[in-house]
């Protein structure tokens, strides 16, 4: 009797992580609002410094940090899957930014914790609140757009009372220029013009501030080189010191908020976006922002009237039902509560909040819904919802708080998406932390208003998302085929990798540097003169030609983590991309390494072990921390 073979052989594919947003405690693999080191501006508010800061904070681990502001430092203790709320009062902490026109230097404000956290912040004062997403220093960009909205002035006679639109912007390093063009004129004297650029010029920590009676929206804010270093990476914080609205076709609202905003880098705008009504109100206001005039953009299947774009930036429309917009160029969309006039009997005032992109979704995410007693005293905000957008296919995978939703899903029409809107307000009321999951990507909003009467406030952020450069110059590759949709430089532990460059000109001279990285195999600096026409392909975006380039040398690491890399760039002209004077760029990245997965199966025969009878392969392999989406069976012959 002729026994099978004690040992098969099996072999692995190369495997990338299954999402690319996943919390599941592996480091540096996060491009995400979680992360270890924020900075964080306290914009105008129209109380002043009355007004209050709230942090809300939370995590997956036990896990402690520290605030940094105004010299002096704000320890913090975060439990697991809890909220923890850390409050900043301008009577004690010198971090309010009340300047029209200004710097307040050293006024930023500095979160860092020993283990991954997300963060939102809210300010408020008298049922005027305003409140955002945070996002991590290492998904900073160096480009943006201005999110406010036409402006409610109070008192035309009384300038001091009037709620003014408002750009802040801070500086992550020292020597940090930045160019401003903005789409109204500015409120002081003397006045910025709209449409002239000016340069500020910020150290680490200093805070710039920018006013207008009219809306911002659509200014341009970009940090830039200057004579000393190239552009440095900066956080944007747009909105109003206080506004309210109904929308252009209803009256204009009588009840009024501040706007807080932290704004998606231009790199990371997307094409296509879906959204979902707000629970409880009859009306919702939606901008969609462009940064060329002639994107074509989409709404349901409806090509949107280019004579309708507004001061060259965006596109106004108001909505009761979910949303299907596409357009052939990136751009951001931002969703809009009204006032508390606006609809009979609902107490929820103004909010701004980012919608992220299909093509940024997450599949887990930890949100806190802003309980009335997280920041004393207490808020009017009452009732507490999440909206989840998704494709149809998925819905059954999504949990909340461990349990599937008790609010029923809504098709959207000639779509593959759904949505759903969640009334939290109960669970809430034992732990305002919420965590959200599902084996597919979502998009999902927090949010809260009052229940009638006198509760006029309300408050709402983007719960999550991912903040990937979508055409990103620098792309890896290594020996094995790319089976998961990864957007950023990831490899593994003793896998051979090389780089490829896209460039909008061609280079004569290419310097890599990985500075004194370790457990690095391979030249840490590499000089590369390519010749003219020696690109590896082309290929077009945006209107734009690209001249990828393939770096001449391999590389691997043998330790995990993330190690940055820098390529300076020579070419026959400067360049217009803002970050060089010269005819040198700098383009810096972060590569991802995880560790290799480890394949491993069991062989049983499932009858007598003998010629045809059935053998069981059981697979025990392991993707050291990530998913593993794809095998690779080998028999031999």
């Amino acid at each position: 009797m002729e026994k099978a073979p004690p040992e098969l052989m099996k072999k692995f594919c190369f495997l990338f992580f299954i999402w690319l947003f996943a919390f599941n405690g592996t480091s540096a693999q996060d491009f995400s609002n979680k992360g270890k080191d924020f900075w964080l501006a306290y914009p105008a508010h129209i109380d002043g410094t009355t007004s209050r800061m709230a942090l809300y904070i939370s995590s997956t681990e036990n896990t402690n940090g520290v605030v940094e502001l105004d010299g002096r430092t704000i320890p913090f203790s975060v439990t697991a899957n809890q909220a923890t709320t850390v409050q900043i009062s301008p009577a004690f902490y010198q971090v309010y930014n009340s300047q029209a026109d200004g710097t307040g230097v050293g006024k930023g404000i500095h979160i860092t914790s020993e283990k991954p956290i997300v963060l939102y912040a809210h300010i408020l004062n008298a049922a005027r609140s305003g409140s955002t997403l945070v996002f991590p220093t290492n998904v900073l960009g160096k480009e943006y757009v201005s999110l406010n909205y036409t402006q409610y002035i109070q008192n035309p006679n009384s300038p001091t009372q009037n709620g003014r639109s408002q750009i802040t912007v801070l500086a992550t390093e020292d020597n940090t220029t930045i160019e401003l063009v903005l789409k109204a004129d500015s409120y002081t004297s003397p006045i910025r013009k709209a449409g002239e650029a000016y340069t500020v010029q910020l150290n680490k920590g200093d805070v710039y501030q920018i006013q207008s009676l009219t809306d911002l929206t659509g200014s341009s804010i970009r940090s830039i080189a200057n004579a000393g270093s190239s552009c440095k990476p900066i956080a944007v914080f747009t909105g109003s010191t206080w506004t309210g609205f109904c929308s252009p076709t209803r009256t204009s609202g009588s009840g009024a908020d501040n706007l807080f905003q932290q704004v998606f880098p231009s790199n990371a705008w997307g094409r296509n976006y879906i959204t979902a009504p707000f629970a409880r109100k009859q009306l919702d206001l939606y901008r969609i922002i462009v940064k060329d005039p002639t994107t074509l953009v989409t709404l349901n299947g409806v090509q949107l009237n280019p004579n309708t774009l507004k001061q060259n930036s965006y596109y106004d429309f108001e909505s009761s039902q979910a949303n299907i917009i596409s357009a052939d160029k990136p751009i951001l969309v931002i969703q809009y509560m009204t006032s508390q006039s606006c609809d009979a009997g609902i107490s929820g005032d103004p909010e701004m909040i980012t919608i992220n992109p299909l093509e940024q979704t997450i599949n887990n995410v930890t949100v806190i819904s802003a309980r009335r007693d997280l920041t004393p005293p207490l808020t009017n905000i009452k009732a507490h919802f999440i909206n989840i957008l998704m494709k149809t296919s998925n819905i059954s995978s999504l949990k909340i708080d461990g349990a599937p939703p008790t609010s029923s899903w809504t098709q959207i029409p000639n779509s593959p998406y759904s949505y759903l809107r969640e009334d939290v307000t109960n669970s809430t009321l034992i732990n305002p932390s919420h965590n959200i999951m599902a084996d597919s990507g979502f998009i999902a909003i927090a949010y809260g208003m009052g229940t009638g009467g006198n509760d006029l406030e309300s408050y709402g952020y983007n719960a999550g998302t991912n903040i990937v450069d979508l055409n990103p110059p620098i792309n890896i590759q290594n020996e094995f085929p790319r089976i998961a949709n990864i957007n950023y430089s990831a490899t593994c532990v003793g896998t051979s990798f090389s780089f490829k460059l896209a460039l909008s000109y061609e280079p004569t001279r290419i310097i890599l540097d990985f500075g004194s990285a370790n457990s690095l195999s391979g030249p840490p600096v590499l000089t590369y003169d390519p010749s003219s026409g020696s690109y590896d392909s082309t290929y077009t975006s945006n209107g734009k030609t690209y001249y990828v380039y393939k770096i001449p040398q391999s590389y691997t690491f043998t330790a995990a983590g993330t190690y940055p890399v820098k390529f300076t760039t020579t070419s026959l002209s400067p360049q217009s991309d803002g970050c060089s004077n010269t005819n040198e760029q700098e383009i810096t990245d972060n590569i991802v390494v995880g560790e290799a997965p480890v394949a491993k199966f069991t062989i049983a025969s499932v009858d007598s072990g003998c010629v045809a009878a059935p053998v069981q392969l059981t697979d025990q392999s392991t993707g050291s921390g990530r998913s593993i989406v794809a095998w690779n069976w080998e028999f031999g012959d």
